[in-house]
């Protein structure tokens, strides 16, 4: 539908809010607290389409996929149109039955007890990164994206290129978004890396023992659908890194402010664990993503029609305070709901465990080689239009 002719089902709440303002994008919380109260959905009519923003409404949305259907996208464009944008996801915009069959493929590839054999690699190349660490350093440049792309690439068995990579992240959350400037400033850097991107969607790019081999491989068996392996590729280089970053940068930010947990963590490594997931709700990552609706659907009150975009709001929905006393601070291990920085529903993150592994062998070697780090200077988030991530974070460094 065109959001030009679209209009607000009878009754619901109309909001100007625009969450791709950005001001909003580097500033959300006001945000977020004006979206959760509008009630369980609103119609966003700059661009026509419903909103969730409260955490049982955004949990109720994912957990439905054969009525809020990912194949018309889990970005702002309508994939299925041939004015589209993105192109698509072979995992992450294809619903069940399909989408079971590709999962389950993925699922032995990234099997737990594989991502396990790679943690010696991941150990080794966190305290090769610690030991160029000086007293100062940025967050950002000088740990967490070097770290990640780094490990992931040597996983995947594709060529780290720092810069592309950085690219080609950028822009696919950027298209998950309107087309406005950020999109179109992050569009012409991406076509400068084209034929390099599309050469490492190619079984010929690929090195032995990598898990990008091994889709190809499942592609071969017929355990992925023909072509698929290609699009897969692209979908792990584009998203398995810049979302992990994210974590670990906020995980940085949240430390340095706190240095009673990073203290905490020194003396009890499990509570990285908790660390983490709590950086995962107050910064989710993913700020929103969408669903379709795949015909009239009844939601809180409201008939939906059919073809209607629904922008779920992961960042606004963690940060609910009817999920979670003082859902604004930082309290790693609080009881109650699970986060959804995950997501939630069929499409929960497929690489949760190689996030979490590479968080454990970073902070393991950070807490080993540092007494305390502090915030040097201001942090500062980089403008995109879906991804919540920081841009610089400087900081103190004390070893002991």
């Amino acid at each position: 539908m065109d959001a030009a002719v679209l209009k607000a089902p009878a009754g619901m709440a109309v909001s100007a809010l625009d969450p791709y303002d950005l001001n909003n994008i580097l500033t959300p919380y006001p945000l977020q607290e004006a979206l959760r109260g509008l009630g369980e959905i609103a119609w966003l009519e700059r661009y026509g389409t419903c909103m969730v923003a409260r955490y049982k409404a955004v949990g109720a949305v994912l957990e439905n996929p054969t009525r809020f259907i990912s194949s018309g996208g889990v970005g702002l464009s309508d994939i299925r149109k041939p004015d589209s944008w993105r192109p698509k996801g072979p995992i992450a915009e294809v619903d069940p039955p399909e989408h079971d069959k590709v999962r389950q493929a993925m699922n032995r590839i990234v099997a737990p007890g594989i991502i396990k054999g790679w943690e010696a690699a991941f150990r080794q190349v966190a305290q090769t990164l610690c030991d160029t660490l000086g007293p100062q350093a940025d967050g950002v440049a000088a740990l967490a994206e070097p770290f990640v792309l780094t490990a992931f690439t040597s996983a995947l068995g594709v060529e780290l290129h720092r810069e592309n990579l950085i690219i080609a992240g950028n822009h696919s959350f950027n298209a998950a978004g309107p087309r406005n400037a950020l999109f179109e400033e992050s569009l012409k850097k991406s076509e400068t890396i084209s034929d390099w991107f599309a050469h490492n969607q190619t079984r010929e790019a690929m090195r032995p023992g990598g898990f990008g081999a091994a889709v190809f491989a499942a592609e071969a068996a017929g355990d992925l659908p023909p072509g698929s392996a290609g699009p897969m590729l692209r979908t792990l280089i584009r998203g398995g890194m810049d979302t992990t970053i994210s974590a670990i940068g906020t995980m940085l930010r949240l430390l340095a402010q706190a240095p009673q947990w990073w203290q905490a963590a020194r003396a009890d490594r499990t509570l990285l664990g908790p660390i983490f997931d709590e950086a995962l709700r107050l910064e989710s990552p993913v700020q929103s993503i969408y669903r379709t609706t795949a015909q009239p659907v009844e939601f809180a009150g409201f008939t939906i029609p059919e073809g209607v975009k629904i922008q779920v709001m992961l960042g606004a929905a963690n940060r609910d305070p009817a999920a979670w006393e003082e859902a604004s601070e930082f309290r790693p291990g609080r009881p109650g709901r699970a986060h959804l920085g995950f997501g939630a529903g069929p499409h929960f993150c497929l690489g949760r465990n190689i996030a979490r592994l590479e968080v454990k062998c970073l902070f393991d070697v950070l807490l080993d080689r540092f007494a305390r780090i502090e915030l040097a200077g201001a942090p500062r988030y980089r403008p995109l239009n879906v991804l919540r991530t920081l841009d610089t974070l400087p900081l103190l460094l004390a070893r002991g």
